[in-house]
C-alpha cells in the first residue's frame, strides 16, 4: 500500500511541471528599436513569454508581425500592431505558439525575427 501511493504521488510530481512550465519559466525579453535596426535582430524565445519592444530612436515607432488564429475549423492570419511609440515608448506583446516569426517597423521597413529554436552558442 505504501509503494502505490508513492507511485501515484511521483505521477503528479512529474506531472506539474507539464501543466505549469509555460508561465513558470515565461520570461520578458527586451527589443530596443533603433535608427534602422531591431537589437537584438532575432529573439531567441519560447511560446509564453512576453517580448517588450522600446522605441531609443527618436523617430515616433510602429511595430506589426502577425499571428495564426484558429477558430473552430478555420485557421486565420491576424496583425498585431503596437501603436505609435514616442523616445522610450514601450509596448509588450505575449508570444504564443500562432505567433509568426517576423516583425517589421511599419514607416522605415525594417525586420525583426523571433525564433523557437535553441540559441547560438557561439564560436569556440
Amino acid at each position: 500500500m505504501l509503494f502505490s501511493s508513492y507511485k501515484g504521488s511521483m505521477a503528479f510530481v512529474a506531472l506539474v511541471p507539464v501543466f505549469f512550465a509555460s508561465s513558470l519559466w515565461a520570461e520578458t525579453h527586451y527589443v530596443e528599436i533603433h535608427e534602422g535596426a531591431f537589437f537584438p535582430e532575432v529573439t531567441y524565445l519560447y511560446p509564453g513569454d512576453k517580448v517588450k519592444f522600446i522605441n531609443m530612436s527618436y523617430a515616433k515607432r510602429t511595430i506589426e508581425g502577425e499571428e495564426l488564429v484558429i477558430k473552430g475549423k478555420k485557421t486565420k492570419t491576424e496583425t498585431w500592431e503596437s501603436g505609435e511609440l514616442g523616445y522610450e515608448g514601450t509596448f509588450t506583446y505575449s508570444v504564443h505558439e500562432g505567433t509568426l516569426m517576423n516583425f517589421t517597423e511599419t514607416e522605415a521597413n525594417f525586420v525583426g525575427q523571433f525564433s523557437f529554436d535553441a540559441p547560438p552558442l557561439g564560436d569556440p
